[in-house]
């Protein structure tokens, strides 16, 4: 088992601040929604700002969920967004991975929406099914060179009531978290001198939102953004192996490595958490890779997981370079 080799990875992160720039907006509490009502209202507090919702419907009927954008002025202004939905489905691991998956594949493309907003004008950019006794997800990014200007609602919605659903205060009010940075950049110097080393995705240090002290265990929706140098030192060739590896319980992973977009299957008791493998190359002999991973912690999952570095300790029958 991978955890018996344990080690510990010395990990530079890079910049001034450690962490980059950026908001990260998380609407999860509760978790589980009884009432139509507010989930999110604030302007956009950055000029990129990330949101992910991720909530489970108790109510005995169905609603939807709603994401709105208003323009506060009286001129036009254009935003660029990526909008990645997962669900609705009573499997919570399900829906956190679609809305990844669609998450990623819009970011590896390239394939970011442009939106005009009128002056004054309030445009719904997802209108989302919310089935009762299911979970819905999803992931936006927004890009808006004036954030001030805009604001951001999102809010469960009876259809029988339409938009009048806003003004309803539920019983259990919700809040949201607000984190003051959206991406952690890693970088990792592997030279094979040990054969197996591992890098925390979703574990501490966590976000933490100013304002209310909340921490965000598990990190769900910061991506992490890691620069893997593999140095070959030795006459050999190496085997350099990436392994998706729970440590907090079941999951799954939707990643770009070297902008190739790669998903694992069900990690779960079934097969012992055991670790799956989603990259492996071959380096020469006295020379240098880079591999660049992205990744974040997904809604429905149980976080943190390794991503481990895995290679094979060389035998005798090693056979040299001609």
């Amino acid at each position: 088992m991978i955890l018996h080799f344990i080690l510990t990875l010395s990990i530079i992160l890079l910049g001034t601040p450690l962490l980059n720039a950026g908001t990260l907006l998380i609407s999860n509490y509760p978790e589980e929604i009884y009432e139509p009502g507010i989930l999110v209202s604030t302007q956009l507090p950055s000029v990129r700002t990330r949101l992910m919702y991720y909530h489970l419907n108790r109510a005995p009927r169905d609603y939807l969920v709603h994401t709105l954008l208003q323009n506060r002025t009286a001129s036009p202004i254009t935003i660029q967004l990526i909008r990645a939905a997962g669900g609705p489905s009573q499997d919570g691991i399900y829906s956190g991975h679609r809305s990844a998956m669609n998450y990623w594949t819009a970011i590896a493309s390239g394939n970011w929406d442009t939106v005009t907003l009128a002056p004054f004008q309030r445009l719904n950019i997802l209108s989302q099914s919310f089935r009762s006794q299911m979970v819905s997800t999803a992931l936006f990014e927004f890009e808006c060179p004036t954030p001030q200007a805009v604001e951001l609602i999102v809010g469960t919605i009876d259809p029988n009531l339409g938009s009048t659903s806003m003004l309803n205060q539920p019983a259990i009010p919700s809040s949201y978290g607000t984190f003051p940075y959206t991406t952690r950049p890693i970088s990792v110097r592997y030279t094979f001198d040990l054969p197996v080393r591992e890098i925390p995705i979703g574990d501490e240090p966590f976000l933490v939102d100013p304002q209310s002290g909340f921490a965000l265990r598990g990190n769900y929706g910061l991506v992490y953004d890691i620069t893997i140098t593999a140095v070959n030192s030795s006459d050999s060739p190496r085997e350099f192996s990436l392994l998706f590896a729970p440590a907090g319980g079941i999951s799954r992973g939707a990643l770009l490595i070297n902008r190739r977009l790669v998903e694992t299957g069900f990690i779960g008791h079934k097969n012992n958490l055991a670790p799956e493998k989603v990259y492996s190359t071959m380096v020469a002999p006295r020379s240098q890779i880079q591999v660049l991973v992205q990744t974040l912690p997904q809604g429905g999952c149980f976080y943190p997981v390794n991503l481990v570095i895995s290679s094979p300790t060389p035998t005798l029958n090693t056979k040299e370079p001609r």
